[in-house]
């Protein structure tokens, strides 16, 4: 598969690879590796560079055919809005916590083989969902989920569900008991 404007052989990739999800900064390097010895030409922006990931995709456009994006749901999320605005494919490196929209598209957690699955060109088309303008690829919830997902620690993620739900925090959230007036919108129609 040639991607736009690249030259057969060659693909060029904007690799964004959030070092703080799970297994982010222990396979960084790896992803590298792997995808330049597949023939990837990669950008990967500076450590230091804070622009958040829609804003280096949005920079970075013209110079690439697709972007890697390595992390979890959260940073999926957070290239959404450059991934829309700009149409470039998206390869997935499950190295997140959950990585539920992985597994709803069956992208193995292995390293090797997901990257194997954008060496090989799979592409699929995906909906994005929006709420109050923050756009979002797999889930969006409101309610007690939202609570604990919006006050959920990056230790707390690590311990595990099972302990997350019978801590503390879990017990506030169950205290919530506001009504949120919601309007939902499917295939332009109010419900």
């Amino acid at each position: 598969m040639t991607l736009r404007g690249a030259q057969p052989g060659q693909r060029r990739a904007l690799l964004l690879v959030n070092r703080r999800a799970r297994r982010g900064a222990q396979w960084a390097q790896q992803a590298y590796q792997q995808l330049a010895s597949e023939g990837f030409t990669l950008i990967v922006p500076h450590d230091d560079d804070a622009r958040s990931y829609s804003e280096l995709i949005l920079a970075h456009q013209h110079e690439v055919d697709m972007v890697i994006v390595g992390g979890g749901d959260g940073t999926l999320n957070a290239a959404a809005q450059g991934l829309m605005q700009c149409h470039l494919p998206l390869g997935i490196l499950p190295l997140g916590t959950a990585n539920d929209f992985a597994r709803t598209l069956a992208i193995p957690f292995n390293l090797d083989a997901a990257i194997n699955i954008i060496v090989a060109g799979h592409t699929r088309r995906i909906d994005l969902g929006e709420v109050n303008g923050h756009l979002f690829l797999n889930v969006s919830s409101v309610g007690f989920s939202a609570s604990l997902a919006r006050n959920l620690t990056a230790a707390a993620k690590k311990s595990g569900v099972r302990r997350v739900m019978h801590s503390p925090h879990c017990a506030c959230c169950a205290k919530v008991d506001r009504s949120v007036p919601c309007c939902i919108m499917m295939a332009n129609r109010k419900r």
